[in-house]
């Protein structure tokens, strides 16, 4: 039976409008969100339902009522993000609910030394255990495993690059390798992929991988540099020492330092990072998504928009 009836938890963070609007380019899904505050940002299309900062178990159960699949896009940074996502596992379970999409979009959680690398992502494999539990209650999940968006790597001065700037910070040793990156359109698509292939079994239980471009920080400086068609000043920086700093800040409740582990992480020469060189590789193809995007010319239109 297909998935019909979608909804999304957290739909209003910088994922969300791009999965509502994948799922609303069909005519597959009818989609709704579970919000804390009325919302009209997605249009009369799209139900919203109500709920409470305590995520109160009744509340989540009449959500997901008659409710195929449910998207949760809620942050699983730290330990103390769990709790309130698994309220939402065991509703959709008592609910009834067919398969869940859990917010594991980011980097590959099973892999141990990509957990050793960004700790910070151990609170996302702790979900992905609970949903392997709620499997007997007939729950399915798949989780997206997308690398970094890169949207934010161009535009909003992530993972070293600064647009307005014009300057980079080449981390070593992991910045000249590639590793995998995922535009936030194509995120969507791959969501909205999943819920509607016709094998619906093809993806439950799992780890699924795309990817719109792999590529080292050189080679992204390179296309940015043709793009603005300016010389960037360019600096290096030890990703271990990146990455120590930033775990020494949240020891001192500094959650800040989050964004060091995760780009120290990111660039520290963990292969698993790079998906076409681990565990069978990206199913874009599978999915109806392109391969893989031309890096300069995608790096081309997010410099423009």
């Amino acid at each position: 039976m297909a998935f019909k009836n979608v909804i999304v938890v957290g739909a209003t963070g910088h994922l969300g409008p791009h999965i509502i609007s994948a799922l609303l380019s069909t005519s597959a899904f009818s989609v709704s969100i579970l919000s804390r505050q009325p919302s009209s940002k997605f249009g009369p299309q799209i139900t919203v339902h109500p709920i409470d900062d305590s995520y109160s178990h009744h509340l989540l159960i009449a959500a997901f009522k008659d409710k195929d699949a449910v998207i949760n896009l809620l942050p699983c940074y730290f330990s103390q993000d769990v709790p309130r996502i698994k309220k939402v596992v065991d509703a959709a379970a008592e609910a009834g609910v067919k398969r869940i999409i859990p917010g594991e979009f980011g980097c590959d959680t099973q892999d141990d030394e990509v957990l050793e690398a960004i700790p910070a992502f151990a609170s996302k494999r702790e979900v992905i255990g609970y949903l392997r539990e709620k499997e007997a209650e007939g729950l399915s999940w798949t989780a997206i495993v997308t690398g970094g968006f890169f949207d934010g790597v161009i535009k909003n001065n992530l993972h070293g690059f600064s647009l307005p700037a014009r300057t980079a910070t080449i981390y070593t040793p992991g910045g000249y390798r590639p590793i995998s990156y995922t535009t936030l359109s194509t995120v969507g698509l791959a969501v909205a992929s999943v819920l509607s292939h016709p094998d619906l079994a093809r993806f439950a239980n799992t780890y699924t991988y795309v990817h719109s471009v792999r590529a080292s920080q050189e080679q992204i400086l390179s296309a940015l540099e043709k793009a603005t068609g300016e010389e960037w000043e360019t600096k290096a920086a030890d990703a271990r020492e990146v990455r120590e700093n930033g775990l020494a800040r949240l020891k001192t409740g500094d959650w800040g330092g989050l964004a060091e582990v995760v780009v120290g992480g990111l660039y520290s020469g963990v292969e698993g990072m790079d998906f076409a060189r681990t565990r069978g590789g990206v199913v874009n193809g599978e999915l109806g998504l392109v391969e893989e995007e031309n890096l300069e010319h995608l790096v081309k239109r997010l410099v423009k928009d």
